[in-house]
């Protein structure tokens, strides 16, 4: 009861940053990662409270989620980018992204934009590294995908938008897949990003 209790007012707290992401897994495992230490529940009720769970994504980010799952050539392997067959997924590609990673130092570059995502963030950073994309970003920005790289496990977000250059979208939803060329070592970082404007539409 009072891990339950804390799970919900640690999400009340997210919340407050605007900045929310749950991830379940097999055995019902949810990862709340945010601004403050990462923190994992077994309680599958939680799902309930979260208010975050499937049922809350995009279409198009279950879409994604449910291809890469498909892909992984097994159980306990995460799919490479080999694996990823383009015309499978041919009506998400304007919304995907990819970022090449770097582990020492831990860096990003951008592998490829989708004609989607340039349109609303302004800009094509395709070859770019991120922190030069945006050098005015903190460590804590990069959290989140270390996190991925890291652990291997997706991770899910709704909020306002870290960087953009267009006042007409001001929340963002998107989700992180990792790749592994050998099926264990996160080396690409799949992305699917859902921008909306200030109504709550679809931009």
């Amino acid at each position: 009861m009072r891990r339950h209790a804390t799970l919900v007012m640690s999400l009340l707290t997210y919340s407050l940053y605007g900045c929310v992401m749950v991830v379940p897994d097999d055995d019902d495992r949810i990862l709340v990662i945010g601004t403050r230490p990462q923190r994992a529940y077994r309680n599958a009720a939680t799902m309930e409270h979260a208010a975050a769970g499937r049922d809350a994504w995009h279409p198009r980010i279950v879409q994604i989620h449910d291809y890469w799952m498909s892909i992984r050539p097994g159980p306990d392997l995460l799919p490479g980018r080999a694996h990823i067959k383009p015309h499978e997924i041919a009506p998400l590609l304007p919304s995907l992204w990819m970022l090449d990673v770097q582990r020492d130092p831990f860096r990003l570059r951008f592998r490829l934009v989708g004609t989607r995502v340039v349109q609303a963030v302004g800009t094509d950073s395709t070859g770019k590294w991120m922190d030069e994309r945006w050098p005015t970003a903190g460590p804590r920005y990069f959290e989140r995908y270390a996190e991925v790289v890291k652990t291997g496990r997706p991770s899910w977000r709704r909020g306002p938008p870290d960087f953009h250059s267009d006042p007409r979208f001001t929340e963002v939803e998107s989700i992180l897949l990792p790749l592994a060329t050998d099926g264990i070592t996160v080396d690409i970082l799949l992305a699917l990003s859902v921008f909306y404007r200030n109504d709550g539409r679809e931009f």
